[in-house]
């Protein structure tokens, strides 16, 4: 991604009034994030990670399901018991 300063510059001057704050502090070549720019950037970044997030998961979907099963019975399931350890053991023997 090549920006030059001042696309980079317009964007956040942009930015600034669509939001009607200041997200940095200028005072001649020095450039400090403002408070309204540091609340900015940590949801930034949470978003930036809830995407991240989003995206591992549906490719997890795209592969089948995974997670944990967890069943509970009495002896008297059995035939239930042994049909879930069947399956159990196939799917590890498969990588799923």
């Amino acid at each position: 991604m090549l920006l030059t300063r001042p696309t980079v510059s317009g964007d956040i001057k942009i930015l600034e009034t669509e939001l009607g704050l200041r997200l940095f502090d200028r005072a001649g070549k020095t450039v400090k994030p403002a408070r309204a720019g540091e609340i900015l950037c940590l949801y930034a970044r949470r978003i930036l990670a809830l995407r991240e997030e989003t995206q591992e998961a549906l490719n997890e979907h795209k592969g089948g399901l995974k997670g944990h099963l967890a069943t509970g019975g009495s002896n008297t399931c059995s035939p239930l018991s042994n049909a879930f350890r069947s399956f159990l053991e196939q799917s590890a023997q498969s990588g799923a």
